[in-house]
């Protein structure tokens, strides 16, 4: 929903900077996929393939009604072997404890959402479209979403920073110092510039 926005020609616009984790528009990573396997070039195409291998995860989701029949049946404990096993959520977190009631209302929405964005994407953006500045998090163990699938972002996006983060798909669950410090110091960067510019004398001023 967020690349959405961005890559809006309007409301883009307004956007002074944002960060992201685990998230690529999935318009723009098809198209990474498609140039890449398509390139029939074995060094090209195994980091493509390897991806489509860690998002088979999606499969069940997107087939309707299959998806929410298996989180109904046992979607609460394999919630929580993933978030533990996968996901790097470490023990003793409070999304482990949550209720099967809760896990429910948590997927059974979103699960909706991932059949709309993966079947009616966003439409691709115009190449160096995206301006305002953007950092990019990464995960470092993060098992369903590499970094090598953003190949091709920087084609797109004119002002492209990337952090790293040693953790997994939820590293903001294993590591919220950590990601916090990450958009602080972003933000920071991205608006003092603009606040020292606004508070410096003008050169009549200056006179």
């Amino acid at each position: 929903m967020g690349w959405s926005y961005v890559t809006h020609p309007d409301y883009g616009k307004r956007i002074l900077s944002w960060s992201f984790i685990s998230g690529p528009h999935l318009a723009i990573w098809r198209q990474w996929a498609r140039e890449e396997l398509g390139s029939l070039r074995p060094r090209r195409m195994w980091p493509a393939l390897k991806q489509l291998l860690r998002s088979t995860y999606t499969l069940p989701l997107l087939a309707w009604p299959l998806g929410e029949g298996l989180w109904r049946l046992g979607g609460v404990p394999a919630w929580r072997l993933v978030l533990r096993l996968a996901g790097g959520v470490p023990a003793g977190d409070s999304l482990l404890d949550e209720s099967r009631a809760q896990v429910l209302s948590m997927a059974l929405g979103p699960m909706a959402l991932y059949r709309q964005n993966i079947f009616h994407p966003p439409p691709l953006p115009p190449r160096a479209s995206v301006t305002c500045p953007v950092q990019m998090i990464v995960a470092a163990r993060d098992p369903f979403v590499s970094e090598a699938s953003y190949a091709n972002l920087s084609d797109y996006v004119t002002d492209l920073r990337v952090a790293p983060l040693p953790g997994s798909h939820w590293v903001t669950r294993s590591h919220p110092t950590e990601t916090v410090a990450l958009l602080r110091d972003f933000l920071a960067e991205i608006t003092e510039p603009a606040s020292s510019a606004s508070h410096s004398p003008s050169r009549d001023g200056a006179r």
